[in-house]
């Protein structure tokens, strides 16, 4: 971040993102992804997740409280938690 963003952001620190979907303030975005979840199991039936593999078919991130998808790129939803211009 240059000294200009910076100085800005001391100034005028950025505001919590409101949910363009239901107008509420929110500091966090729920991700929903499909793909293949890898478990392994013991003997006693206790499950240790051993992988992810997205399939790349849906990569959402949503507002917590309406569910509505703010965008489908993970740097356009830390930018949208940041206040910055974001791609939805």
């Amino acid at each position: 971040m240059n000294n200009l963003k910076k100085a800005k952001r001391a100034i005028n620190p950025p505001k919590d993102p409101i949910c363009p979907g239901c107008k509420k303030i929110i500091t966090t975005l729920i991700n929903i992804k499909t793909g293949t979840k890898t478990w392994k199991m013991d003997k006693k039936g206790d499950y240790e997740e051993l992988d992810f593999e997205s399939d790349n078919n849906i990569n959402d991130w949503n507002c917590p409280i309406c569910d509505h998808t703010i965008t489908q790129d993970e740097e356009n939803a830390i930018n949208f938690l940041n206040n910055e211009p974001y791609e939805n």
